[in-house]
């Protein structure tokens, strides 16, 4: 077996950025617009159609990282040893595939099937914050530093279920009231809560460091 460059993507973009500063205050924001359009995000998805005697994809679809707005925002503050910083980042929702009610109707009415990647995860948004304050002491650099990462303890969607496009919830939980496997195991709520569905939450660290 190898690889052969049989696919076709196209990825176009455009980014503004701006930078204010005043004293000891920075602001630094970038805005960027893109589209990432292409037969196929795996590079094995035309082998796995042609084992199933499908034809491989010909149209162009939003890959799995086509993410069209993202927001950056970078406020910090600078003085007498100390440093402050606050990164914020806002991004509209990765493409996913579902498992119905988005298929595409032909113009005489009659449904012919889901498109790949058709729907969109909810947005995701972001603050970490940063705080140190350096001073020497006897020939040595001492910097107490404090970090917390995902400030608002926000609960982003890595994943999301196909059938309702949410990270917490899906028909399946409906559809296995009765499942004697699942009730074995636990309650039906617990078997479909997924928390690697969701980004880590909060993180709170404290250091010290010291050098020469």
């Amino acid at each position: 077996y190898k690889y052969v460059n049989k696919d076709h993507a196209e990825a176009k973009g455009i980014t503004v950025s701006g930078t204010y500063r005043y004293n000891e205050i920075s602001l630094n924001m970038d805005y960027t617009y893109m589209t990432a359009k292409g037969t196929s995000s795996d590079p094995q998805d035309a082998y796995y159609a042609a084992m199933g005697d499908e034809e491989p994809t010909k149209e162009l679809i939003d890959l799995n990282w086509d993410q069209r707005h993202s927001v950056s925002t970078v406020l910090s503050y600078v003085s007498k040893g100390w440093l402050a910083t606050m990164i914020g980042t806002l991004n509209s929702g990765l493409p996913y595939t579902p498992s119905f009610a988005q298929g595409e109707v032909s113009g005489s009415g009659t449904f012919v099937g889901l498109r790949e990647n058709s729907a969109r995860k909810p947005l995701t948004y972001n603050v970490d914050l940063r705080v140190s304050k350096s001073f020497e002491y006897k020939k040595l650099r001492t910097e107490i530093f404090f970090n917390i990462r995902n400030l608002f303890d926000t609960r982003n969607a890595n994943n999301v279920y196909s059938d309702t496009g949410q990270p917490d919830y899906t028909l399946d939980g409906e559809n296995q009231q009765g499942s004697q496997r699942i009730i074995e195991i636990s309650d039906v709520d617990e078997y479909f809560t997924r928390p690697g569905n969701f980004t880590p939450p909060r993180f709170i660290q404290l250091g010290l460091r010291i050098s020469r």
